[in-house]
């Protein structure tokens, strides 16, 4: 389940605060559910792009990191507030926060008794008993499903339902404009909180859960520490959509600037909900994204992977993901991108969510660049013949199928079918013996030669399934090809040939 996501741009959003301004740092997990909940990367863009626009963006300044820890963690020395929102360890299925290792855990350590403060956002309350002791001190509270004996107990709770959230009979600045309203979700409660309270502040409370008594209701809650942090942590957050609430959107961002520092106006913190296309354009400045799915990047096949992301970037209208999780097909938002790319040598481990959700979005209107998978056993049938996936050889319609792995390539010089695709001095490595498999109908835009031998075979080619576009392309797979400019050039045509029928 988990992945990772790389942003198009290799540096991290990361920015130094201006004198006076207190500094946010948002830091996101892999994505592990299904599009539309817990969608850690867009939650911690959107909080982003809100704060940045609301009435208090002159006291506040904001930077955003993925896969779950700065690339360079010196940026935490100096942050106000650190936000998680990612997966938690419970016991099951998902692994703990993503500072929960040793060494990181030193670094949150001297980050909190200086008094930075921290967030926890949802699934991030989650807690084996031994992280749980350091995470009632930094933050109050979690989810707690261990006992002190590493075994499983039944002390917090999940469930999902539309619940009416009341401010829990208290005062407090990170409540200021917020009146009690209904809310889908998956709520945590009955949560394990510091047994002194000393410093705790219930914030909601959802009366339906029928938790504990006492605070068994509480989802959400504020800790002002002695060391001078703060602590704001929320078990909502599961629907993305919940977003679009302006009850829930202004409790959340209340809570995130008090635990930053920042005084709350009278009537709260004002932002307005953004779409995924403005989030891109107001980070990124740029308006369209695509979704580069490639294997882990330990693998050889992957080795292409940042050259050919770096062809897409070259076009500044499109802003590139990268995961190395087939998966995710499903578990992102597909919507939110204009096309796909895979740079993969095949589709295992590809399960029928992800076959299904492809296939709807390349019906309705969705694009995707593919590179061609390439087969190297002697005498094997491509997957074409046997995928087990109806639609496979209607949407993957060639593959390179070789009978000797160890064939020496021959050199095959490239010309367009197309004269809009540019050629000029590109070449190909591509072994005698590999052969195109597939009999689907393909519009070929370049075409590889070989002269001493007469062998030509399509390079790149084109063809619609529904109303959605592919290219397949068999150049690219290699990072060598990127050295050839035109080869970049290439890939950037076919991406703009998306972005401009869109």
């Amino acid at each position: 389940m988990a992945a990772v996501l790389i942003t198009s741009f290799k540096a991290s959003l990361a920015s130094y605060p201006q004198k006076g301004k207190k500094k946010v740092v948002l830091i996101a997990g892999e994505k592990s559910h299904p599009a539309g909940t817990h969608e850690y990367i867009k939650t911690v863009r959107l909080i982003k792009t809100m704060l940045d626009n609301s009435n208090v963006s002159g006291e506040v300044k904001t930077e955003v990191h993925l896969h779950g820890w700065p690339s360079n963690e010196n940026t935490l020395n100096d942050a106000d507030l650190i936000l998680f929102v990612s997966d938690g360890n419970d016991g099951y299925n998902f692994g703990d926060v993503p500072f929960m290792t040793p060494s990181r855990m030193e670094v949150m350590e001297k980050q909190m008794k200086r008094g930075c403060s921290l967030s926890l956002i949802h699934f991030s309350t989650f807690a084996t008993y031994n992280h749980g002791q350091s995470i009632l001190k930094w933050a109050g509270g979690y989810f707690d499903w261990q006992d002190s004996k590493g075994n499983r107990h039944n002390y917090s709770s999940l469930k999902e339902m539309e619940a009416e959230l009341k401010p829990a009979n208290t005062v407090h600045p990170i409540l200021n404009g917020i009146k009690p309203f209904q809310l889908k979700e998956e709520f945590y409660y009955n949560m394990r909180f510091l047994e002194s309270k000393e410093g705790l502040t219930p914030l909601l409370e959802a009366p339906a859960l029928k938790g504990n008594p006492g605070t068994g209701n509480i989802v959400s809650w504020a800790l002002q520490r002695p060391d001078g942090g703060r602590a704001f942590s929320s078990t909502m957050n599961h629907y993305y959509s919940n977003w679009g609430n302006k009850d829930y959107r202004k409790f959340m961002l209340n809570g995130i600037a008090w635990a930053a520092g920042i005084d709350i106006p009278e009537n709260g913190v004002e932002a307005r909900y953004y779409r995924d296309a403005e989030v891109t354009s107001h980070i990124y400045k740029r308006y369209v994204k695509a979704l580069l799915i490639t294997t882990g990047h330990s693998q050889a096949w992957a080795a292409n992977t940042i050259p050919l992301q770096d062809a897409i970037d070259g076009d500044k209208r499109i802003m590139v993901d990268v995961t190395s999780n087939i998966n995710d097909i499903w578990q992102y938002d597909l919507n939110d991108y204009k096309l796909l790319i895979l740079n993969r040598k095949d589709t295992v481990g590809i399960n029928r969510y992800s076959e299904e959700v492809l296939e709807g979005y390349l019906k309705n209107g969705g694009s995707m660049l593919a590179l061609t998978f390439k087969y190297h056993d002697a005498g094997r049938k491509s997957t074409i013949a046997t995928a087990g996936w109806a639609e496979y050889a209607s949407i993957f319609r060639r593959e390179l199928v070789g009978d000797n792995d160890n064939t020496q390539p021959t050199s095959m010089r490239v010309t367009a079918v197309n004269p809009q695709y540019p050629t000029k001095g590109i070449k190909v490595e591509v072994p005698v013996t590999f052969r195109l498999e597939g009999e689907r109908e393909i519009d070929t835009l370049l075409l590889a030669r070989d002269r001493a031998s007469g062998i030509s075979m399509p390079l790149v080619w084109t063809y619609t399934y529904g109303r959605g576009r592919i290219f397949q392309s068999s150049i690219g797979s290699n990072p060598a090809d990127f050295k050839q400019k035109n080869v970049s050039r290439l890939f950037r045509k076919m991406a703009s040939e998306i972005i401009v029928k869109e």
